[in-house]
């Protein structure tokens, strides 16, 4: 297996509180997919706090068997268009460097 890793630059530093509520950080998938991301490859997602790291359970991004009215090629077509569309991410090693951003909700 190719281990690749990940990593979100944070603008500013966040606080969270002990039992507060969590805190969810946000990349566009289109640059992940240009590095190479399998969406439906299992996969960890983790985070690193000056106490400890933590770790999501091992999935998918996405699953293969997209809902109805999506089908299958619906889906894959997207996903191409979005890592086409994308600029190559800045790699070091086997380091990929995303930014966070902003999720946009329709009709927001």
């Amino acid at each position: 297996m190719d281990e690749q890793r990940a990593e979100i630059a944070m603008r500013d530093p966040v606080e969270l509180l002990v039992d507060g509520p969590r805190h969810r950080i946000y990349t566009p998938l289109g640059p992940l997919l240009r590095a190479g991301l399998n969406p439906v490859a299992d996969l960890q997602a983790f985070a690193v706090t000056a106490e400890r790291e933590w770790f999501s359970p091992i999935q998918p991004l996405i699953h293969s068997q997209p809902p109805a009215p999506v089908t299958p090629n619906l889906l894959h077509q997207g996903l191409e268009k979005l890592r086409d569309e994308a600029e190559e991410p800045p790699r070091v090693g086997n380091v990929i460097a995303l930014n966070e951003e902003q999720p946009h909700l329709p009709g927001a």
